[in-house]
């Protein structure tokens, strides 16, 4: 899965993306470097934005295992922004398992209420700056 990851300490939030093909080893691989990035604060807030997600072939094993490792390194909030049904499931998969309240996640199909819910102004935009990592290709 093409992925990237921006920290933004002025926002307290790190920003996360997915697009292309989702799969096993970019999804465990970008969550390794955001874990062991020393920026990485695991009180800021999260979104994972998947809208531009087109195949998703990462094992519900692999999803399940990283939903869970990020929710037991950071208590913070993180949204999820999908943008297809089969995209809403393997969201809502994550969320039941990373096995924490449900206040401190949610699954949404827009970027707006996904800014607003982590406590930013709904004007956010997405950052522009280069990534602090990024997965171009598989592998």
């Amino acid at each position: 899965m093409p992925a990237s990851y921006l920290i933004d300490p002025a926002l307290h939030a790190v920003f996360m993306r997915g697009w292309g093909e989702v799969s096993d080893p970019e999804l465990m691989g970008t969550l390794r470097a955001l874990l062991a990035d020393p920026r990485f604060d695991p009180t800021y807030g999260r979104i994972l934005d998947l809208r531009e997600v087109t195949t998703f072939a990462a094992s519900g094993a692999s999803i399940r295992h990283a939903s869970a490792v990020m929710a037991e390194a950071s208590p913070a909030r993180r949204a999820i922004v999908v943008g297809s049904t089969v995209g809403y499931g393997l969201g809502r998969m994550s969320q039941l398992s990373a096995d924490s309240p449900p206040e401190q996640s949610l699954l949404c199909r827009d970027l707006e209420s996904a800014m607003t819910w982590l406590g930013l102004p709904h004007t956010t935009t997405w950052p522009s700056g280069p990534p602090d990592h990024a997965v171009e290709e598989p592998g």
